[in-house]
């Protein structure tokens, strides 16, 4: 983004192949009908034209990344590689959804990072207990041979936590944890042209504004 947002609608999100592409009215786009569902820059998520508090503001610099597990139903936000927590659930009802952005900025450029996608695996469930019962650092992951080559080729998996831990000698020390995304349910092959999501789970996320 060329300029901070200022009295401006920039909304991320999701939606059909009904959602509404133009107003000739100021408002936030997605999440404007039934058929899109956003999180917009005033931490606020957006659906069938209704708004609810959600996470924090986003802004010049951020990045923004949006999960959509088609197997839960879960559309998932994050901010600066953090998760948010689900923000919407049940759409996996829909056959077909679109990755969107909208503005009302004039001039305003969005950075696509990192866009992928992977079917739903059991190997990815099973990283669910070593996040809630573990707090194992990036290299104790990476020692574990069944998990190395995964999280070489899957890195986008976790998220880099900042955290203290004990460094044996009665201080302590920052180092870095992974942790799974909220409600881990799967991830990743790669989009096709058209971004169609069927029976996938979709991480359509890091977007720099």
């Amino acid at each position: 983004m060329p300029a901070v947002v200022v009295k401006t609608s920039k909304v991320v999100g999701v939606g059909t192949e009904h959602a509404a592409m133009s107003s000739d009215k100021y408002c936030s786009l997605i999440g404007s009908t039934a058929d899109s569902w956003g999180y917009s820059f005033q931490g606020k998520c957006y659906h069938n034209g209704e708004e609810r508090n959600y996470g924090s503001n986003f802004t010049q610099g951020s990045i923004v990344g949006v999960k959509l597990d088609m197997w839960s139903g879960d559309l998932e936000f994050y901010l600066n590689r953090k998760p948010l927590g689900v923000a919407f659930k049940h759409l996996n009802q829909y056959s077909n959804l679109y990755p969107m952005v909208c503005s009302s900025m004039a001039n305003c450029s969005v950075r696509m990072i990192h866009s992928t996608s992977h079917p739903v695996d059991l190997m990815y469930h099973c990283l669910s207990p070593l996040r809630d019962q573990y707090q194992l650092t990036r290299d104790q992951l990476s020692g574990i041979p069944a998990l190395k080559q995964f999280l070489k080729t899957s890195w986008w998996t976790f998220s880099d936590e900042e955290a203290l831990y004990p460094d044996g000698n009665g201080s302590r020390k920052k180092q870095y944890h992974w942790s799974l995304p909220s409600r881990p349910q799967g991830v990743c092959h790669r989009l096709s042209n058209e971004r169609t999501v069927r029976q996938d789970v979709v991480r359509w996320g890091d977007r720099r504004l």
